[in-house]
């Protein structure tokens, strides 16, 4: 549970270990969230978490791909790879969701309860952690969420596009 106001609860796993080519699965169950709430996984992040991919899962009922680096002045910045959008094939909060992502060389896809909802190519980030996290939003009377089972699995091989 997060309940300080715009901040992000983060927990790396497992112990900053880097991967490249991997799955991720995630039972996760959003227990509450307000507006401008989310959670979600970081994927491939520096020790920092400043260069990463991150997925969202918004209070809204959105998700979205982001990409987060730090520019010139060193400055947070975020870009979108995809969304946010709606996605038919996610719970509603309250109810579990399983959440996977592949991640083989450039590509990512992601996989809400077993249908895959978007595919990403980026050539920035080719290896390292992961993390979960839930961000309480500036308005947020607390965000909470059950994250009941987590996977990483590396890629026997590359898999074909």
């Amino acid at each position: 549970m997060n309940t300080n106001l715009g901040t992000t609860l983060v927990e790396s796993l497992p112990t900053n270990a880097i991967f490249d080519n991997f799955t991720v699965i995630v039972d996760l169950t959003i227990l509450k969230a307000s507006l401008d709430d989310s959670v979600g996984i970081y994927i491939r992040g520096d020790s920092n978490l400043e260069h990463d991919y991150r997925i969202d899962l918004n209070s809204n009922g959105t998700f979205d791909i982001a990409k987060e680096y730090l520019d010139s002045r060193n400055n947070p910045q975020s870009s979108f790879l995809d969304g946010p959008r709606n996605s038919s094939t996610l719970n509603p909060p309250g109810s579990q969701n399983t959440i996977m992502v592949i991640m083989n060389d450039s590509q990512l896809q992601l996989f809400f309860n077993t249908t895959k909802v978007s595919t990403v190519i980026d050539t920035d980030y080719m290896a390292g952690q992961v993390a979960l996290f839930a961000h309480a939003g500036e308005d947020s009377q607390g965000v909470a969420v059950s994250f009941r089972r987590v996977e990483i699995d590396k890629l026997q091989e590359n898999l074909p596009g």
